[in-house]
């Protein structure tokens, strides 16, 4: 029983703990999330806004209702930078567009389909197009504005 405890307290095989090949099998039935993912564990709210497969994406951003797309990853340090900032847009002005995430790690065809090579990522598309690229952290105002630009909306 120790050692799961060792490896979700983060004294797992990585910090010197006891290797989790060695761990029971009958021990996996007791974990509440994916190791691999993180798929199944909204209990720690890790990612408010929805990750989309590849399909799901794909008729997303053919709407005629803009879609912001976030590459990202999770051991991406300026990525969590801009997460809070994609996630206040997302809410503040879900009336004009939706807003997506795209881990580049769970979905690597994405990320080659639509030639991001560098996180943060932030791509506008609308009716199927891309319409607008950003890269790095970005302010919401300049984010903003560059979506009224490119959209031809006023957001107030």
């Amino acid at each position: 029983a120790s050692y799961y405890a060792d490896y979700l307290a983060g004294a797992g095989p990585m910090a010197g703990g006891e290797p989790l090949k060695n761990a029971p099998v009958e021990n996996c039935r007791n974990i509440a999330f994916s190791f691999l993912t993180g798929a199944a564990d909204a209990g720690f709210y890790r990612n408010k806004l929805t990750t989309y497969t590849k399909n799901e994406f794909e008729s997303l951003i053919k709407s005629s209702k803009p879609v912001l797309a976030d590459f990202y990853a999770e051991w991406c340090s300026p990525c969590r930078m801009l997460s809070p900032v994609i996630e206040k847009i997302g809410d503040k002005y879900k009336a004009y567009f939706g807003t997506v995430k795209v881990n580049v790690d769970e979905n690597p065809e994405l990320t080659e389909r639509y030639g991001v090579s560098g996180i943060p990522a932030l791509l506008l598309f609308k009716d199927g197009n891309e319409i607008l690229r950003m890269s790095g952290v970005q302010t919401e105002e300049r984010i903003i504005s560059e979506i009224s630009e490119k959209t031809g909306e006023s957001f107030v």
